[in-house]
């Protein structure tokens, strides 16, 4: 009887531990350098230790709707100009990593896809090979097919095969 109920609170007091532990391990989003010359690059604890901060994410976090939308392509074609070294930065929010690229899929504007790509966006997401699916499973939607060509046209240059087999020799 003892050993049961002993069982129990140690059951309890990790499943309490376990809640703790996993619902606040993601409850701030960040932002990962995605520029190999940034300190930072592709390292979350250096990232958050610098308080890193993405101009295009902050663009990107400033939209809400309305007038805010439709300016929206504008002030995101401007950010990309004048900092095109940001457009591969990822943000963790939740467990999900999301690139710029995604979420600008995601507003299916063909314009700002194509910047994206001609300023050096890795047409993958974070953590694998699917980009459009990875877009409509976070975001949902439909995304327009000139989009999905380009993402596809761009997926091709990188000859990921060829990549890996050189590296392996």
């Amino acid at each position: 009887m003892i050993r049961c109920c002993c069982m129990k609170k140690v059951f309890l007091l990790s499943l309490i531990c376990a809640i703790f532990a996993f619902t606040h391990a993601y409850a701030d989003s960040f932002e990962v350098p995605g520029d190999p010359k940034h300190p930072a690059f592709m390292d979350s604890q250096k990232a958050i230790e610098l308080k890193y901060r993405s101009h295009l994410f902050e663009v990107i976090n400033s939209v809400k709707c309305g007038d805010d939308a439709k300016e929206f392509p504008a002030r995101m074609l401007k950010a990309i100009e004048e900092h095109p070294e940001e457009v591969n930065d990822v943000c963790f929010h939740d467990g999900l990593a999301m690139t710029v690229l995604m979420v600008v899929i995601s507003k299916n504007d063909v314009e700002l896809v194509k910047a994206m790509l001609d300023k050096g966006a890795i047409p993958f997401p974070y953590r694998g090979a699917d980009i459009i699916g990875a877009v409509l499973y976070i975001y949902g939607g439909e995304i327009k097919p000139e989009i999905i060509d380009m993402i596809h046209k761009a997926q091709k240059k990188y000859e990921l095969n060829k990549i890996i087999l050189k590296s392996e020799n």
